[in-house]
């Protein structure tokens, strides 16, 4: 059985932006996350999804590291 890396959750900003917010599962998927936040941060196609933000885990937070992107709807490819 295949495991999951990361979560998905499509999120509406303030502005009404569909966003993924994208987060680790396992905090030994922390660089890896990184790495394709900002991998997908320096892309800029329709459908591939750009990142907008992307935080560090932190001590206070109940989230660890992850990022937010544009939420691209339907099937993946």
């Amino acid at each position: 059985m295949q495991r999951e890396h990361r979560h998905y959750q499509e999120v509406v900003d303030a502005l009404g932006r569909s966003l993924s917010l994208v987060s680790a599962l396992d905090p030994e998927h922390s660089e890896w996350l990184k790495y394709e936040a900002r991998a997908l941060a320096h892309r800029n196609h329709p459908s591939i999804p750009t990142t907008y933000h992307y935080w560090a885990s932190y001590d206070e937070s109940r989230r660890g590291p992850g990022y937010l992107r544009r939420w691209i709807g339907g099937e993946t490819v």
